[in-house]
């Protein structure tokens, strides 16, 4: 594990009891020690964040409440639910959740959502994975692993297409999530729409890399962002796509070998454990942290003005969403 160089800024990071127990209790415990437990985003954003920080050599604690003092890390909803403070310095890790735009600094999970106060850093890859078996040289195997009610398409759509190829389809539940040894080809399709989704991180992505699967995405930004098309992953656009790639994986399973030797090129730059742990040293060490220390010296009244206008301009984004709410509505109602 990287060592921390530099200043040890206090870093507090709002967790619940189950999480705080936990970064308390494995200090020094490798998290792919720990399969099972991150399924959520106290637990995949806040627990695996603040111990590897921890045992990273930073100055780490954990807790219910804002630490005054320190920079705090919190969910964005969680942040959202406590009292609105000038005198707290907050960072927002915002996840899939509303950002509080009363926080000084946020942490986002797809490049596109980056601003002069927004960082992006990989979303951690799945603790415990099990890498698909080497001796399978073929592609007889495609996975999701995720919920089905997630999936683009019914179970039967996806059982029906795979056949035509001589493949089985397999929906992995929550506690096979870490389980790739019998998955040739893991699905990551959120739709046919062909949409950007520039809310969603890649992890998907980097699980299949890290397990030496061949990812079969769709049209997220965030895959192309740090994913090849035709190289390092699949993206399919439609279902056309789909039906040529698993054509192809059936009759060319070296092509397919390819596409997962370049996989574990590029996740070695960016989407492993041991990467993303330098990355969030880094931010911290470069970037939040020298802005903690400017923000301290501000005087109250700027701290308050500046709350007052994210607040200000939260309110503006609430009423602009419940708007579009509204009119989506009216437009289905017609």
């Amino acid at each position: 594990m990287p060592a921390a160089t530099g200043h040890r800024y206090p870093l507090h990071f709002l967790a619940p009891a189950a999480v705080r127990e936990f970064v308390d209790s494995f200090v020094g415990v490798p998290l792919d020690d720990c399969p099972g437990l991150f399924h959520t985003s106290s637990w995949a954003w806040i627990g695996q964040t603040a111990l590897e920080l921890r045992n990273s050599g930073l100055d780490v604690s954990t807790g219910e409440d804002f630490h005054p003092g320190a920079i705090n890390f919190g969910l964005a909803a969680d942040i959202r639910r406590r009292p609105v403070s000038p005198e707290i310095f907050k960072v927002s890790l915002d996840a899939d959740q509303l950002r509080p735009r009363w926080a000084n600094l946020s942490i986002v999970q797809n490049q596109r959502q980056t601003s002069r106060r927004a960082f992006w850093v990989p979303h951690w890859p799945q603790p415990g994975l099990v890498r698909r078996d080497a001796s399978r040289t073929d592609f007889r195997t495609v996975g999701f692993f995720g919920l089905e009610r997630n999936l683009c398409r019914d179970r039967e759509w996806w059982e029906r297409i795979c056949a035509l190829y001589g493949m089985e389809f397999r929906l992995k539940a929550a506690p096979e999530w870490t389980d790739y040894h019998d998955i040739d080809v893991a699905v990551g399709v959120r739709d046919f729409s062909c949409k950007k989704h520039d809310e969603k991180p890649p992890t998907k992505m980097f699980n299949a890399w890290l397990a030496g699967s061949v990812f079969l995405g769709g049209c997220d930004s965030a895959y192309t962002q740090l994913g090849t098309d035709g190289r390092d992953f699949l993206r399919c656009a439609n279902e056309q796509d789909l039906s040529r790639y698993l054509g192809r994986l059936q009759r060319d399973p070296e092509w397919g070998a390819d596409v997962i030797r370049a996989a574990a090129t590029s996740v070695s730059s960016t989407g492993s454990r041991a990467n993303t742990v330098d990355r969030w040293v880094s931010l911290i060490e470069r970037e939040v942290g020298p802005r903690f220390e400017a923000w301290q010296g501000t005087s109250k009244l700027s701290r308050r003005m500046s709350t007052d206008s994210g607040r200000f301009q939260d309110w503006t984004i609430r009423v602009r969403n419940s708007y579009w709410r509204l009119l989506r509505g009216h437009v289905r109602s017609r």
